[in-house]
């Protein structure tokens, strides 16, 4: 079990990697900004559209997928809405009062980089059952699983690091948030040893699938490419965003492989 815990750990963690290379001098200009966003826009994209839901179309049938999916679209609309309405009666209050408010630009650059974070902390916890499940299966049938989801795990921590920094100007912050983000796939592994080691067989978790799929893609087209279109417009981001598919496409690639 614990060489099975290493594993999903490490693959996890992968997403601090991705929050090294957006802490990097060069990441914090405007313009590499908007690449990181449009990337992992991309990323999350691809993986949404040639992953999670055609196998939830496999296991689910396209009907009940498509509606999970459309759930996911809507808590992130709800989400978006509910933060905005808060952003702007905190404003109002703090201008009402006489202080300073952060400006729109930095609310939307944190609201964007929890909202990552919490997609991919739900993304993550299914990608840890699979790995801890596949090492109990043996070693060498894991290690290039686990290798895979490594891979496009990097990409997600500059999705959920960039936007935070920016914001906030702190390195901890945005390394606590990837960090965060990536430990949630051995604790989804955690999970999956007790429910084996309690009735002897994994949940379903089937639902997840789709329902995070809708939440991925609302978070990449509501906030991520809009962030990064106004830092480096539009053939910038499309740019970017084919280059984040084309990497997370390589990667599923290699975990099919």
């Amino acid at each position: 079990m614990l060489t099975a815990l290493t594993l999903t750990t490490i693959a996890g963690l992968a997403t601090i990697l991705g929050s090294l290379i957006a802490l990097s001098e060069r990441a914090r200009e405007p313009k590499a900004l908007g690449a990181a966003l449009a990337f992992a826009a991309g990323a999350m994209l691809t993986v949404s559209v040639l992953e999670l839901l055609p196998h939830s179309f496999d296991e689910l049938g396209a009907t009940p997928a498509l509606t999970y999916a459309a759930v996911g679209l809507v808590i992130v609309g709800v989400l978006d809405f509910s933060s905005r309405v808060w952003e702007q009666r905190s404003a109002k209050a703090a201008r009402e009062a006489g202080q300073a408010s952060d400006p729109a630009s930095t609310r939307a650059l944190v609201r964007t980089g929890l909202f990552t974070a919490l997609a991919l902390t739900a993304h993550n916890i299914p990608e840890g059952f699979a790995t801890f499940s596949s090492a109990l299966q043996g070693v060498e049938f894991a290690l290039p699983l686990a290798a895979a989801i490594a891979l496009h795990n990097i990409p997600e921590g500059v999705a959920v690091a960039a936007p935070i920094l920016h914001a906030t100007g702190s390195r901890t912050k945005a390394i606590a948030a990837t960090a965060l983000s990536g430990l949630s796939e051995p604790i989804g592994a955690l999970a999956l040893y007790g429910i084996l080691t309690l009735t002897g067989k994994a949940a379903n978790l089937e639902w997840a699938n789709p329902l995070i799929a809708g939440v991925m893609i609302a978070i990449s087209v509501v906030e991520l490419l809009p962030l990064a279109y106004t830092h480096i417009r539009f053939k910038g981001t499309l740019g970017w965003c084919a280059i984040g598919g084309l990497i997370m496409a390589t990667s599923l690639w290699a975990l099919g492989g």
